[in-house]
């Protein structure tokens, strides 16, 4: 059956994109308990370990594509994506879906929350941050703190 051949990239996708939402919950249930073993704090293990564990798919995209001899996609991915900054996020209403309640510090559970229209990413960064104890006066080009 022509249809079957076409719906197995789609299962395949479907189940690729499960494990990652699964291991991503995982990532950030095993993250706090290492700052609480540790005493390293949540900032800290966000910033670096969680950061570095999320910026695995765009170093193995590089690596992959050298190995490939894909330079064009290789240096694309390098300054496009592993050196970008991501908190000069520029006012275009990206979705944003967090996972976890940071320690408890963050009200679990099937929120919604629709931000106004043109509000800049950075002010979501900045309220995660809040509540991570960061004292921080901006992020990017944040004018303010989302309510979270």
């Amino acid at each position: 059956m022509v249809w079957a051949e076409g719906l197995a990239p789609w299962v395949i996708f479907l189940l690729s994109a499960a494990v990652i939402v699964y291991a991503g919950t995982k990532l950030s249930h095993y993250g706090d308990q290492i700052a609480g073993l540790t005493g390293l704090g949540g900032l800290w293990i966000g910033v670096v370990l969680m950061a570095g564990a999320t910026s695995l798919p765009e170093i193995f995209t590089t690596v992959s594509a050298g190995w490939l001899n894909m330079p064009d996609l290789a240096a694309g991915n390098l300054f496009g994506a592993g050196m970008s900054n991501g908190l000069l996020h520029d006012r275009h209403n990206v979705p944003a879906l967090l996972v976890g309640t940071a320690g408890g510090r963050v009200e679990a559970g099937g929120r919604h929350i629709a931000a106004e229209k043109d509000l800049p990413t950075s002010n979501l960064l900045l309220a995660v941050a809040d509540k991570f104890g960061a004292e921080l006066d901006t992020i990017g080009i944040a004018t303010g703190r989302l309510q979270i």
